[in-house]
């Protein structure tokens, strides 16, 4: 129906509004295609690795970010303004602690290897 529409885009739009909702701070590895599928599920878009592979100028800004070109807050700015709600795999991983400040309200979530660091 016509209101349900409508009250999904709502919550689509809050949920922008409210910057990065869900963390994944478990490295690569852990299980995060399986959170990855969970989360789109839930209607998140979650940032995984995959984007920065898919796109040359999310490559190139973590490039700037690895050399000190770019600071750390501007790719999570450009990120979330982009439209992502949650994060996950590497190099987010990386920068949990730093979204967890910018984001206080989102939900973290710590992935492991089921045989820990031998995994």
């Amino acid at each position: 129906s016509m209101a349900w529409r409508w009250a999904v885009a709502l919550a689509l739009l809050s949920r922008v509004a409210l910057g990065i909702q869900v963390i994944v701070a478990g490295l690569g590895r852990t299980g995060t295609m399986s959170m990855l599928t969970a989360l789109q599920t839930l209607g998140y878009k979650p940032y995984h690795l995959k984007n920065v592979m898919l796109n040359a100028s999310h490559a190139s800004a973590w490039r700037q970010v690895a050399e000190g070109q770019l600071d750390q807050v501007e790719i999570i700015r450009m990120i979330h303004q982009e439209g992502f709600d949650a994060t996950m795999d590497n190099p987010m991983c990386e920068l949990f602690e730093l979204q967890m400040q910018l984001f206080p309200e989102a939900k973290v979530i710590l992935t492991s290897h089921p045989r820990g660091a031998a995994g």
